[in-house]
Order: C-alpha cells, then sequence, then structure tokens
C-alpha cells in the first residue's frame, strides 16, 4: 500500500547500503549554528530536535516538554523513533502497557540504532499524562524505496499533488523542479557532509529525496492530530529551512516552533531557539570511511 508520500545509482556495495541507511534513519549531523533560549511558547506546533546519543540533551528537552505540560497539555506526541507501520503495535502497547519498559519491549525493532533506555524517561512521561504516541518515521524499507525510485514508490498521487513533489524526468519543463528545488539542493549538501564529503552526488540526491520525505510524513502526522502537538525528531528534522517546519509552512499551518538541542551552533534561520549542549567525545565516524572507489562528483 502507498502512503499517503529515488540511489542507487552506481557506486555502492551491498556492504556499505545498510551502513548509509543506518545513517539516514539517524538523521543527519547536527547542523552548524547557536543560540540558547528556553521554549516559552505554546505554539500549535513544538518541534524539539535531539543528538540522539547525548544524555544531557535528552534531559534538557525533558525538562521543557514538562514545562509544556504544566501550562498546555498537547493532544499528541510524534515520535520520529518509531515508524508509522508500527502504529497498530504502538496503539496496543499503550493500551496494555503501564511502563516503557514494558512499550519497548513490544516495539522495539532488531538492528536500530536507537538508544533506547536514553527515550524511557519520555514515554514514561506520555504513558503517566496519557498523551497519545504517534509512530512519525518511514521505515528503512519504505526510505530505501524512495531513495532507488522516487517519491512515487511510496507516495500516492493525492500526495504527491498536494505536496507537488516530483521526480527527476518527470516532466521536461524545468519549473516542474520547483518549488522545492532549494531545499533539494540543501539537503544533498547536508547528506554529503554527514557522509564524511565522500558521497558521489548521483548518490546524494536520492537520500536526500528521502530525508524530504520522512520531513513529509512527520509533518502530515502532526497535521492530522486535533489540537496541539509536539514532535520529537533529530535536529536535522526539526530545522525551519529545510525540515518539519518547512513543509508545514508550505501546507498552509499555523507556525511552528523548532527548538534544536545542539553541541554547535546552527544558522539563526534554521531554529527558533537553541539550547548548546557540551561536545561529547565519539569515535571519529569518518576514520576509515570509504564509500565510493571512483573520483567524488563535484556536488
Amino acid at each position: 500500500m502507498k502512503i499517503n508520500i529515488s540511489v542507487n545509482k552506481k557506486i555502492i556495495t551491498t556492504a556499505v547500503l545498510p551502513l548509509i541507511l543506518g545513517l539516514l534513519t539517524a538523521c543527519q549531523a547536527v547542523p552548524q549554528a547557536a543560540i540558547s533560549s528556553a521554549t516559552s511558547a505554546a505554539p500549535q506546533y513544538l518541534l524539539l530536535g535531539e543528538v540522539h546519543d547525548h544524555a544531557a540533551g535528552h534531559q534538557a528537552r525533558l525538562a521543557v516538554i514538562r514545562q509544556q505540560l504544566a501550562t498546555n497539555q498537547p493532544t499528541a506526541l510524534i515520535l520520529e523513533q518509531f515508524d508509522t507501520d508500527q502504529q497498530t503495535a504502538l496503539d496496543e502497547a499503550q493500551r496494555v502497557c503501564s511502563t516503557a519498559d514494558c512499550l519497548l519491549q513490544k516495539l522495539r525493532k532488531p538492528g536500530l540504532q536507537w538508544q533506547w533506555p536514553l527515550y524511557q524517561p519520555l514515554i514514561q512521561l506520555a504513558l503517566d499524562q496519557k498523551i497519545p504516541m504517534i509512530a512519525g518515521n518511514l521505515s528503512r524499507e519504505q526510505a530505501r524505496r524512495v531513495m532507488k525510485e522516487g517519491y512515487g514508490a511510496v507516495f500516492d498521487a493525492a500526495t504527491l499533488k498536494r505536496w507537488q513533489l516530483r521526480d527527476n524526468g518527470a516532466s521536461n519543463s524545468p519549473t516542474d523542479l520547483q518549488p522545492h528545488q532549494t531545499v533539494l539542493q540543501m539537503q544533498q549538501q547536508e547528506v554529503i557532509q554527514a557522509h564524511c564529503g565522500q558521497l558521489p552526488l548521483s548518490m546524494a540526491e536520492g537520500m536526500a529525496k528521502a530525508q524530504m520525505a520522512r520531513d513529509i510524513v512527520m509533518a502530515d502526522k502532526l497535521l492530522q492530530q486535533p489540537g496541539r502537538s509536539i514532535l520529537i525528531a533529530g535536529n536535522g528534522h526539526v530545522r525551519k529551512d529545510i525540515g518539519v517546519a518547512y513543509w508545514l509552512r508550505f501546507a498552509g499551518a499555523k507556525p511552528a516552533y523548532s527548538h534544536v538541542y545542539a553541541e554547535s551552533a546552527i544558522d539563526a534561520v534554521a531554529a527558533d531557539a537553541q539550547t548548546q549542549i557540551s561536545k561529547q567525545a565519539r569515535p571519529d565516524p569518518c576514520a576509515g570511511l570509504i564509500i565510493n572507489s571512483k573520483p567524488k562528483e563535484t556536488p
């Protein structure tokens, strides 16, 4: 069944594809920017970012969520960490589970790189406060199909028209690349940067489209809620210039408020607020990484 939502290309081995899909699932590298402020408003759509493995960032965000709950109860929590094809199981888990551990035991997918203990306090809070949790992400297989085949692989015709999505070759008119060509180009650069500058541009386009498809799905989940809702996703997804907030604006929705939790500064146009979190020591993800054996294409 297609969702209301094109890689390949040449130089990728079977061994490398899971790595790339894993990096894409875990979102892009933290964008560069740096403001620090608390989210004091009560917007219709509150987009809260994260560095996925940063415990202090999770704690800081949870404090903001608790503050929001004290003033204005949201109707739903949209979570990147669960795929849309898990919604039935997520609904059942919320019905029968009183603890985050119970819910995660029922929903956890093997092989995905989420550090679930970091999400347990948030999930427990949602269970305690009876806030519905909505699965907001494309599955890895759906993202793979977008990378290889284009938006039409998972989005139906009505959704393609609604979001004005077109794959290359759909028309001979250059105007058909609009209105999202700038966002696509920016997403391509983010994807290339996230892959240590080694990704050929021919592959980056498909991966950027998969990232955009994920953002559209999350935006659509927010729009489906009857009232206030909060999105929990990686910093790349909550960005105002190219992420979910962009697609909400395109849909004519009420303004969203984007709050990034980042280890380094991002451009001021990418978020309404940012909480600076300390840089965390990690192995160099670029050490020894070789994605293609041919000369890099010039972006």
